[in-house]
């Protein structure tokens, strides 16, 4: 009897802690707090409102989008980023900050909605403990939309990705052209994007490039090295991030004649060039670790180095030039500061 007595009590306490621990999620949904907020970006529209329709159900509470939040006061923005996604949740009512990284490589595609779900359910339900268990931390409560004091409101449309700072580097490779004397050049070298706030973007390049021109006396042979430095306006797209520039090149340019007759030589000139260029460009996959960017620049040295043919035109490296350039690099994105 005393066997069946203890056997009976052990049943009741392991079936009251599942029911408990199975209503913990709703009992904290059901407290205090209004509905949650979930911004989803750079994900695909069918995981968006996938995400959202499981997240309602784990919490047992309505899941509303960024259009229409409704006075809540949990925030949770979920950035894509090729075999991830980065989680922000922004608590209003302790005006604390959490972050997570979850990796799809263990998923398979048609998981990866619950995957996601369930992080920001369980980062949800993390916050609101914390809110539960430090009373004392929390602040009062403010007026939909309204921001903290200590926080700067985003302008219209803005979004969380837009207010992060990025920074690329890539390795390039360039065709430039002076149209002029019809010389061609090839180089390599490297540039970097810094995005301190979107959409301004500062890009910095130095490249080694080298060519040759043909004459009927013999041929010019051009080496250059320099750099640009230039100012863009960065658009964001889903796969892409598009960005016109206009900024100024300068270096040093050598030039050396190889004489094929015995009735001229070759001779040597070196110098400074300096001049205005535009360009646009485009960088596939700009969130992955790794991505490509194709650049068309253009612009006009109006101080340069001039290499004087006789009886034939000039080699110069000078006037108006335009440019081909292809890059592969990375990227490194940070959060906003606490």
């Amino acid at each position: 009897m005393n066997a069946l007595r203890l056997w009976s009590a052990a049943s009741f306490a392991v079936v009251g802690f599942v029911v408990s621990a199975t209503g913990e999620r709703s009992a904290l949904a059901e407290a205090v707090h209004p509905p949650v907020v979930i911004e989803v970006e750079e994900c695909e529209q069918p995981l968006e409102a996938e995400v959202r329709r499981i997240v309602g159900v784990e919490l047992r509470m309505t899941v509303v989008g960024a259009v229409d939040p409704r006075g809540a006061v949990t925030r949770v923005v979920v950035t894509c980023r090729g075999s991830g996604a980065d989680l922000l949740l922004k608590e209003t009512a302790t005006a604390k900050d959490l972050e997570r990284t979850v990796a799809f490589s263990e998923a398979a595609p048609t998981a990866r909605a619950r995957l996601l779900a369930l992080a920001v359910a369980e980062l949800v339900v993390a916050s609101w403990q914390e809110i539960q268990s430090s009373p004392e931390s929390t602040v009062p409560a403010r007026p939909p939309g309204q921001p903290p004091p200590s926080v700067t409101r985003a302008p219209e449309g803005a979004s969380a990705e837009q207010l992060k700072a990025s920074a690329m580097a890539e390795a390039i490779g360039v065709v430039r052209v002076f149209p002029g004397s019809g010389l061609w050049l090839l180089g390599a070298g490297a540039r970097g994007f810094l995005t301190p706030s979107r959409p301004f973007t500062l890009t910095l390049d130095l490249t080694a490039e080298w060519g040759k021109a043909s004459r009927t006396t013999g041929q010019v042979a051009a080496r250059t090295i320099g750099g640009g430095l230039g100012l863009g306006w960065g658009v964001v797209r889903k796969w892409a991030f598009i960005m016109p520039w206009v900024g100024a090149r300068a270096g040093v340019a050598r030039l050396a004649g190889e004489s094929n007759s015995t009735t001229t030589s070759g001779a040597t000139q070196s110098g400074l060039w300096l001049g205005p260029e535009v360009g646009l460009a485009a960088t596939l996959f700009p969130h992955a670790a790794v991505h490509a960017t194709m650049a068309l620049s253009a612009g006009a040295l109006l101080l340069g180095v001039r290499g004087e043919v006789f009886g034939d035109r000039n080699v110069n490296v000078l006037g108006p030039w335009v440019a081909l350039v292809v890059g592969v690099g990375i990227t490194k994105s940070g959060g906003s500061q606490r």
